[in-house]
């Protein structure tokens, strides 16, 4: 068995979003990765932390190689750095040969042309050091291993060629890119050649050239150009100049200029200077590793908007680390992936200081995965403590309590072999299928046993004994398990994979437990008796006048109430639906993964911290697609997505932060114009000095995505400039949030804004992880209404079928209805919202719940049978079936609330409503379904005789109808 949890999976395999996200990964690289974000009181701009997140970044990107490393160390006797070595050497010859890789056995065996070939391949990373000795060591211990088993050579081909997405595409890659204050680009620009700022200041008396040039370039990334800035700049800001690299003297003699009658001169000569100075653009990392590192890594951070809440906070007192996984990486790889990450920041930030949180949703996911199997080996030890404790206690002797519990374990153990077998991963919704099993599966045993042994009839034999219980009880038991299997097998037609596996495997678990029930437990009952009988209830198949004197007055009181006045108990009812009505508008539909966990769970923490700090971790994009090459790069296009996202950011406070093309091509004009904050903008027609006209605006626009690193571009716009990207980080994965921004996306574009889009032909889609809960939103509703439909027909059939009648279908339902809408509408009072756990409520409801009116209505109608009259009836029928109803309901109950101990929220909102529903559904059986049959009772005109007549005509009558449902 095997788990599977994140969003992807919970869509199926041709779900149209679902494809369109896994091209769009495929073409514009991951939206989503591993966020490290980390916490200094002294602030980001220290060396000891930069060097730390240098380092960590190195390691991290290494991870291609060292995740192979690992694998082919169990291959071969080898270390790890000379595991490293062998991979670098594979890997260069399967990215040589590509789909024609294969390694042979001789290529491996002889030492000194492997050894050579180590040489060769040797990354840079390990040519410090005696590397001779490394590769010779290297290369003998392949070639021993090779002569022993030349099968290795072919699993060492696999190891470093493995798929690790989920099409199978990227081979061997688990990294794609590393964001960071070491790692990102940024352009800015800079003087090429200081010819003429040296003459200037020489020729005002200024001696100190390093000062003077490292002052003329902080003017210049900054955006000062004109006279008045200059001198505003000299006299407010010298902890920054001095900062930046001018030495204390060079500012006095500066300040001293600009202070004399002659300053007014100054600043404009060397204003004019800057202005005709020779310049060039840069594009290039953040830090640059020079003296003034530190404040340039400061200016160039601060002086584009497009890094805060993405690289570092607003108080500068934290930092973020984006890992851009391989696009669609698979969960298995994830997984390989976030325990190198997790041991590669325990190396590098031990005892530093520094406080990480890693959150996004690989780690989400892998979070999850660990904690359910902790649920499942700690659940399931106590719902079978608190069964067999039930148990105990209604039946007081060892086979009350062995019997059923034998009966689901063996039913749990096929179950969970079954779907290792289907190859059905575990979701987090089937890890409580353990849980429910054994909650859910002792019913059938529990009203089996209980009618062995309260069964007592003088001169009948053990097989004789078990025909009459199988013959009365046995009916009700089938009818409770097949409208059971019904409930959940309805799940089958939902597309959300965990729900539909879910419900398929938990209809084959009942099935299971009913034949062990139908078959083991009888056989047992004969072999090894029923143990010691309580005195409660006797001959329940006698015909009686009263109920038995030991039942509880209680239970008769009720039921006399509501066979006398049925009017006012369907009138209370009638109340109790009207209020669960108003609660079901009330309730909302909400798929997130976060909101799995508790607020106080570290994952939680961890994500609430970087939502709040930083920009936020969930992916939205809006896909723009063109007709031809160049479309998306078009001027009217671009300023379309420039509108756009300054609109979403405005109306959509959730969003942190929205980055496209449109970013790029402001940053790179306000480079051009010496970084003058007034031209980051997206530059126009006037602002061209050649020709003015649409078709040279555009190459400009390309011009300047070409001054780009293509690493820098490729998660924005496709080669031909024919699709781009407007990626929107979020700080919330709420499905509903997400439904709010999507709406906006559509109403923007398809309003007078998106004009451009359409007289182009482009058209426009949204999607990412946050599209993806949206999607599961919608399946979610329209599965669980579609599911309703269905078990409700199919229970209705079952039970008219078994029982030969229509009425008794019917009215099978009328308890469930009622124990339906009482759980929607105390989700929508105290705001459970509808999830992929909570959505399988219902189905149990109505799987289960109907088990008690089934059981309910079986008893009554044999004790009409029997001559009894309506009330005696009724009353018979509550000391008899009413004690296993509340039995088998108080176990289910106890068994659910077990989840309340689940470390995930939904499942413990879970627990909560099943049992409540459980208690719901017996009651409303004991109370409803008299107060019903009162009301019909006359028309039934139920006598010994006429019920023998009646059900042959409902045979017959039925025969005909199974003919027609075959045909």
């Amino acid at each position: 068995m095997r788990i599977e949890n994140d969003i992807m999976f919970m869509l199926p395999d041709e779900n149209d979003a679902k494809t369109f996200f896994l091209d769009a990964q495929e073409k514009f690289g991951s939206s989503t990765g591993v966020v490290i974000a980390i916490e200094t009181e002294k602030g980001i701009y220290d060396k000891d932390l930069l060097q730390r997140i240098k380092t960590a970044g190195d390691l991290i990107l290494r991870a291609n190689q060292q995740i192979p490393a690992n694998s082919i160390k169990e291959l071969v006797p080898l270390g790890d750095t000379q595991a490293l070595v062998l991979t670098s050497y594979l890997r260069n010859r399967s990215k040589e040969e590509g789909k024609a890789f294969k390694l042979d056995t001789p290529s491996l065996s002889d030492r000194g042309s492997l050894a050579e070939a180590l040489s060769e391949s040797l990354p840079s990373y390990l040519s410090s050091g005696d590397t001779e000795l490394l590769v010779s060591e290297t290369a003998e211990a392949v070639s021993s291993a090779i002569k022993k088993d030349p099968g290795i050579a072919g699993k060492l081909a696999a190891a470093v060629t493995a798929p690790t997405d989920k099409r199978g595409f990227n081979r061997g890659v688990w990294v794609d890119q590393i964001s960071s204050l070491m790692e990102t680009d940024t352009v800015w620009p800079e003087f090429d050649g200081f010819e003429s700022i040296d003459a200037f200041f020489k020729g005002k008396g200024f001696e100190d050239v390093s000062s003077s040039r490292i002052f003329s370039s902080l003017l210049l990334e900054r955006g000062i150009a004109d006279p008045a800035s200059i001198s505003r700049f000299i006299f407010s800001q010298r902890n920054e100049i001095v900062a930046a690299g001018s030495t204390n003297g060079f500012y006095t003699n500066l300040a001293n200029a600009i202070s004399l009658d002659s300053g007014e001169s100054f600043a404009r000569e060397l204003s004019e200077t800057i202005q005709k100075a020779p310049k060039q653009i840069r594009t290039g990392r953040l830090f640059q590793s020079d003296e003034n590192a530190l404040a340039s890594l400061k200016q160039r951070l601060n002086s584009w908007s497009i890094f805060k809440g993405t690289l570092f906070s607003e108080d500068e007192k934290s930092t973020l680390v984006l890992v851009k996984t391989a696009p669609n990486l698979d969960k298995a790889n994830k997984a390989l992936l976030l325990d190198e990450i997790r041991r590669i920041l325990g190396s590098v930030f031990k005892d530093s200081g520094f406080k990480y949180h890693i959150a996004g949703e690989p780690v989400v996911d892998d979070e999850i995965g660990e904690l359910m199997v902790k649920d499942i080996r700690s659940l399931f030890p106590v719902v079978t403590l608190i069964v067999m404790a039930s148990l105990f206690i209604m039946f007081r002797n060892l086979p009350g309590v062995f019997y059923p519990l034998l009966t689901v374990m063996i039913s749990l153990i096929w179950c969970a072999g079954s779907m290792g077998y289907a190859d059905a991963p575990v979701s987090v919704v089937a890890s409580a299928l353990p849980v429910l099993l054994v909650a859910v599966g002792t019913a059938y045993a529990i009203h089996l046993t209980h009618s062995f042994q309260h069964y007592d009839e003088t001169g009948c034999s053990q097989i004789q004994k078990a025909e009459r219980i199988l013959d009365l009880s046995g009916k009700g038991v089938m009818m409770a398990g097949l409208t059971t299997v019904a409930g959940f097998a309805s799940l089958a037609t939902n597309k959300i994979v965990p729900l539909r596996d879910f419900g398929i495997f938990m209809a084959l678990g009942v099935v299971f437990a009913l034949m062990i029930t139908m078959y083991l437990v009888p056989s047992m009952m004969i072999r090894f008796g029923e143990g010691k009988k309580s005195q409660n209830i006797k001959n329940l198949d006698k015909k009686a006048d009263v109920p038995p004197k030991a039942y509880s007055r209680i239970v008769n009181a009720v039921s006399s109430f509501c066979f006398n006045r049925p009017k006012t108990v369907i009138a209370a009812y009638s109340i109790i639906l009207a209020i669960s009505i108003a609660g079901l508008f009330m309730l909302k539909v909400e798929m997130n993964n976060i909101t799995f966990f508790k607020k106080d769970s570290p994952i939680r923490i961890a994500d609430t911290f970087v939502n709040s700090t930083f920009a936020g971790t969930v992916g939205f994009s809006v896909v723009m697609t063109g007709q031809k090459p160049g479309d998306a790069i078009d001027p009217q296009i671009v300023s379309v997505i420039g509108e756009l996202s300054d609109r979403l950011i405005k109306e959509n406070p959730e969003i942190g932060k929205i980055i496209s093309i449109a970013d790029l091509i402001r940053k790179m004009n306000q480079a051009f114009f010496y970084n003058d904050p007034a031209y980051y903008r997206l530059p126009v027609i006037n602002d061209l000095s050649g020709e003015k006209s649409h078709a040279a605006l555009q190459s400009q626009y390309e011009a300047y995505m070409d001054k780009y690193q293509k690493k820098d571009t490729k998660s924005l716009i496709d080669n031909e400039k024919k699709e781009t990207v407007v990626a929107v980080q979020m700080r919330t994965s709420s499905s509903s949030v997400v439904e709010r921004v999507a709406a906006n996306v559509e109403s923007i574009l398809s309003g007078p804004l998106g004009k451009p889009l359409r007289d182009k032909g482009m058209t426009f889609r949204c999607t990412g992880t946050g599209s993806m809960y949206l999607e599961a939103n919608r399946l979610v509703v329209s599965g669980q209404l579609w599911s309703i439909v269905v078990s409700v027909v199919l229970v209705f059939f079952v039970v008219a079928w078994i029982m030969r009648s229509f009425i008794y279908g019917f009215f099978s339902l009328v308890p469930l209805t009622v124990t339906i809408m009482i759980n929607f509408g105390i989700m929508g009072f105290f705001n459970i919202a509808l999830d992929v756990a909570t959505s399988i409520t219902a189905c149990v409801a109505i799987g289960i719940g109907v088990d008690y009116g089934i059981h309910y209505l079986v008893h009554y109608r044999d004790f009409r049978k029997q001559g009894l009259d309506h009330g005696a009836a009724v009353l018979a029928t509550a000391a008899g079936s009413g004690e296993a109803i509340i039995f088998n309901a108080v176990a289910v109950a106890a068994g659910f609330i077990v989840l309340l101990a689940s470390a995930f929220v939904p499942l413990v909102n879970l627990g909560i409503l099943i049992s409540l529903t459980m208690i719901s559904s017996a009651f409303a059986a004991m109370t409803l379904l008299p107060a019903f049959l009162s009301l019909v009772e006359s028309k039934l005109h139920y006598t010994a005789e006429k019920t023998v007549a009646k059900d042959s005509q409902d045979e017959e009558f039925m025969s005909g109808v199974e003919g027609q449902v075959a045909e």
